[in-house]
């Protein structure tokens, strides 16, 4: 068979899936509460988030496509070549065949070629499955929060009704608003639906202030770097609404008007409610589509607005001189504490972590080294000399052991990071708990996958480590001894995975509520555990594998591996806790000064 036909048929095979996975990442996933901004509802998530980031998420969906295809595939010709070799076991002597050098499969259409097209078709048609479809759905899903889509909207979305328009609008036109307000005090002279219409007044100011910008003729003054024909579409639409909202006002009054025609009967309050009933209800849905439409034009436009005053005003944003300025100080100022304290924390217990490892080593070899036929001052200069003889080794060991903590923690902290984001975006996740009342099946419940993808990970780590030890050339044999000689010690990766998982969800539960000390001490308890915990799995799997310990060591080489093991993540939970508290304040306008909530039981007394 010819290798580079071969190849190529691979190649269209994984063509063939990331034609699939682009028409599929293209749809929703139905998890998104477009029944609160309607308007969204028929647009393709790629017209939701910056091109960057469709880039972003498309590359990680077809990536796991394609592990999928190579999985599949790979383990076809596996098992083809097991088959071959016990076929070949019953075969003695010539088996009639002849066997030419450079001989090819004389037909395209034999099974060695169409091999890769059967896979790709084959995992196409699987994943289109109705039993099977959740599974490609949790893809797509996840694909999406990673680009943003439609999340990064909504989160804007949070933003935009989190701003307090009425004081922005001050001294600025709002012309929904106050129409309402002249044709309500018609209505309603003795103020008696009061609590209707100080809503409904609000939402209006609310369109009033973000209307301007999302309109087809004004949009590219504020959002100019995006022009897309669904845009247009979506202003139109809302340009439409925005209208029958416009008329309903008009037309409060005319209503009651005609009813009073030829009739000598008071106007009953059952006909002025059901007009601020109906009003009510056309508002809400109108200013929740204005900000919809808004967030997605901000996101399009790269996540910013263009100051009309020029580029002089950006020096000077903390004065805003127009509402839409405000808006966008406020949407700017918001901070996702969370995921920038894992980011940061993670990337500076790799460094600590790894300048600390390579000491460890560095001291256990000077410890460990040859001792001198006679005490002389040329000893410790001989361990020295030994040590630095071992330092290309040290480094490779630091680089693997840095590289398998970092991995484990990654996975474990980040699983739990999303899980929990989304929890809270569907208004299912509760932070106001109590340390006496532990919600310890909740937080198992969310970690349990934490714990499953740090042993994938640990796994995998070692089986790169082998392919790399053997100069990429590992064999069948050298990957059944390592999970023969390491599988105890992968699994037991399951309960570093949970106590991460769970030291990263009570830190981002409770950092509001405690006070720095006590955040880091959360931290430090968590830490302790994990040594612990890794204490007892090298106990339990390099039990009778450890040297005796060298007279001038502190510590025994049991101890030594513990610290290596858990130094990554005793520098992450503790920086994890001080960049919690650092930013804790972040996600609040620096024009007011935040506070922390009272307690529960001071709120009520």
């Amino acid at each position: 068979m010819n290798g580079l036909i071969y190849a190529g048929f691979i190649a269209a095979g994984a063509v063939m899936l990331l034609i699939e996975a682009f028409r599929n990442f293209n749809s929703q996933t139905g998890h998104h509460p477009f029944e609160l901004h309607p308007i969204l509802k028929d647009v393709e998530v790629r017209n939701l988030c910056t091109t960057g980031e469709t880039i972003a998420g498309f590359a990680f969906y077809a990536a796991l496509y394609l592990i999928v295809y190579s999985v599949v595939l790979g383990s076809a010709e596996i098992y083809e070549l097991v088959l071959d070799a016990s076929n070949a076991r019953t075969e003695v002597g010539a088996t009639g065949g002849f066997i030419f050098p450079g001989s090819d499969t004389p037909v395209l259409s034999s099974t060695e070629y169409g091999k890769p097209i059967f896979v790709s078709a084959m995992l196409i048609s699987f994943l289109s499955i109705g039993a099977v479809k959740p599974i490609e759905a949790t893809m797509r899903s996840l694909a999406h929060r990673m680009a943003g889509i439609p999340r990064g909207v909504y989160k804007v979305i949070e933003s935009l009704r989190a701003i307090p328009y009425e004081r922005y609008t001050t001294g600025h036109s709002t012309p929904f608003a106050q129409k309402f307000i002249n044709k309500s005090d018609k209505i309603d002279p003795a103020n008696i639906y009061e609590a209707q219409k100080k809503y409904i007044k609000q939402t209006l100011i609310a369109i009033d202030c973000l209307s301007p910008a999302t309109t087809t003729k004004n949009r590219t003054l504020y959002f100019p770097l995006y022009r897309m024909a669904t845009l247009t579409e979506l202003s139109d639409k809302l340009a439409a609404e925005l209208g029958t909202l416009r008329l309903a006002i008009d037309e409060m009054d005319k209503e009651l008007g005609r009813e009073e025609e030829g009739s000598t009967n008071p106007i009953s309050s059952k006909d002025v409610s059901e007009i601020f009933s109906e009003l009510e209800r056309m508002s809400s849905r109108a200013c929740s589509n204005t900000m919809a439409v808004f967030a997605v034009l901000f996101v399009r436009n790269n996540r910013s607005i263009f100051s009309t005053n020029g580029p002089s005003r950006q020096r000077d944003l903390h004065t805003p001189r127009t509402p839409i300025e405000a808006t966008k100080l406020f949407i700017e100022q918001r901070y996702n504490a969370e995921q920038n304290s894992f980011a940061v924390s993670f990337i500076i217990s790799i460094l600590l972590s790894s300048i600390l490892i390579f000491f460890v080593y560095e001291q256990w070899h000077i410890w460990t080294a040859p001792a001198c036929p006679e005490p002389t001052t040329e000893e410790c200069l001989d361990k020295i000399k030994y040590a630095i003889s071992q330092r290309s080794r040290t480094i490779e060991v630091t680089i693997w052991d840095t590289i398998r903590s970092g991995s484990v923690i990654f996975v474990s902290v980040f699983f739990v990071l999303v899980g929990r984001e989304v929890r809270i975006e569907q208004q299912s996740w509760q932070t106001n708990w109590k340390f006496y009342q532990f919600p310890f099946l909740r937080l198992l419940a969310i970690s349990f996958f934490s714990g499953i993808s740090a042993v994938i990970i640990s796994a995998s780590v070692g089986v790169i480590n082998v392919w790399w030890a053997s100069d990429f050339e590992a064999t069948q044999a050298q990957i059944i001894t390592l999970f023969q000689d390491s599988s105890g010690f992968f699994a037991m990766h399951f309960g570093m995975g949970i106590i991460l998982a769970f030291a990263a969800l009570v830190n981002m539960d409770k950092h509001d509520h405690l006070s720095a000390i006590g955040t880091i001490l959360i931290s430090a308890l968590f830490s302790a555990l994990y040594f612990a915990y890794v204490w007892i799995t090298i106990f339990l799997t390099y039990s009778g594998q450890f040297q005796p310990t060298p007279n001038d060591a502190l510590f025994p080489e049991s101890i030594r591996d513990t610290i290596v093991m858990s130094s990554t993540a005793f520098f992450f939970l503790i920086m994890f806790a001080v960049m919690l508290e650092v930013t804790e304040l972040g996600g609040t306008i620096r024009s007011y000064k935040a506070k922390r909530p009272p307690p529960i039981e001071e709120a009520v007394r």
